[in-house]
């Protein structure tokens, strides 16, 4: 299964000090009771909603007008092979956003590097072949979070190798215990497998039931099932999908689990089984409509699909439209009724009415 942000291209710049990683207003610890409580509390209502932002503020009014999101994951950090951060700049408004509306803010932190536009493997390695500069990346994470007034980290290192596998569970289980002892709460991005060795190394890598045990949140990135690696496919067939979360819910409590929903797809150009992808979110596909006037086809699992030609090639795109997404949200209702939620890569670009049906689907007040 191939990168899930294999698109990004988000800017970082080195930690200098404090102040520069903290957005300007910051969310503050809820008198009388910790970040931790109140997600424990949570986790017990079952369909809370989780997303991942890049910074897309209209996006995440939209989805705090609808009463549709319980959790945001701001994607600013990366970490440094020497165990220290770099940070974006972020956006001075979540933190004022989401604390007026209850809702929990995370950070997200990754090995992504902008220099070769992918996540680094030798990141995770040097880190964690170091007992000195595992410490400081668990101490990095944990004094920011905690100055920055976050309500926890959410761990998306990707790419690793699986020979790291045990040194990556102990790490987590750190950080867990670090951040738990602040009143903080670990959230960990994992790829989607069916068994524990799955289809590809960093999948491998990951030993879901030590890793499930130490976070708070268990999140499944169900989604990529087809890409350039692959030829026009589905992103997230609901049959797949159900069989990863039958296997996760076999070594992770259900309660911990959250289910990767995309609000993405891709556009393949050529006709090679191999061929280039771009990214094609809901603002996109409209354009190309408008523009190519496409017959709309559904796959098998209601995911909405189109052909166009430009250049002389043809080109097919896969994409979220409302109708799939109900069809995946009524499929994880009736098949996976225990689980914490779902969690949405990635904000902006989507249909601003998927968010009053995601709160109508999983039972949120309007």
């Amino acid at each position: 299964m191939p990168w899930r942000r294999c698109f990004m291209a988000s800017t970082v710049i080195a930690l200098a000090t404090v102040i520069l990683l903290c957005p300007v207003s910051t969310q503050a610890r809820p008198r009388g009771v910790d970040a931790r409580s109140k997600l424990n509390e949570s986790a017990h209502r079952r369909w809370q909603v989780s997303a991942w932002s890049e910074g897309n503020e209209t996006s995440l009014k939209t989805a705090l007008t609808a009463k549709a999101i319980n959790e945001v994951s701001v994607d600013w950090w990366a970490s440094n092979a020497d165990g220290s951060l770099s940070t974006g700049s972020g956006c001075a408004a979540f933190p004022t956003l989401t604390k007026s509306h209850h809702v929990r803010l995370l950070v997200t932190v990754s090995n992504w590097n902008n220099k070769i536009g992918g996540f680094d493997q030798s990141i995770p390695q040097q880190i964690l072949s170091s007992s000195e500069r595992t410490q400081a990346q668990i101490s990095s994470l944990v004094s920011q979070c905690v100055a920055c007034g976050y309500a926890g980290i959410d761990l998306d290192w990707e790419s690793l190798v699986p020979s790291d596998r045990d040194l990556f569970s102990g790490f987590v289980s750190q950080l867990a215990t670090a951040l738990h002892a602040r009143d903080k709460v670990l959230s960990i991005d994992v790829a989607a497998k069916t068994d524990d060795l799955g289809t590809w190394p960093t999948a491998e890598s990951e030993d879901y039931a030590a890793l499930g045990q130490a976070v708070d949140e268990f999140k499944i990135m169900t989604y990529d099932y087809s890409g350039s690696w692959s030829g026009p496919g589905p992103i997230a067939p609901t049959s797949w999908v159900d069989h990863v979360i039958r296997y996760a819910e076999s070594k992770v409590p259900a309660g911990k689990i959250w289910v990767g929903v995309p609000f993405y797809g891709y556009d393949w150009n050529g006709t090679k089984s191999r061929s280039a992808t771009t990214d094609v979110d809901c603002t996109v596909a409209r354009r190309l409509i408008q523009k190519y006037r496409p017959r709309i086809r559904r796959l098998p699992d209601k995911e909405a699909t189109f052909t166009y030609r430009k250049a002389g090639r043809t080109h097919v795109v896969v994409y979220q439209d409302r109708l799939s997404l109900a069809a995946k949200l009524a499929v994880l209702r009736k098949r996976h009724p225990e689980i914490a939620g779902i969690c949405i890569w990635v904000m902006g670009g989507e249909d601003k009415r998927f968010w009053p049906l995601i709160a109508s689907a999983l039972g949120h007040s309007a």
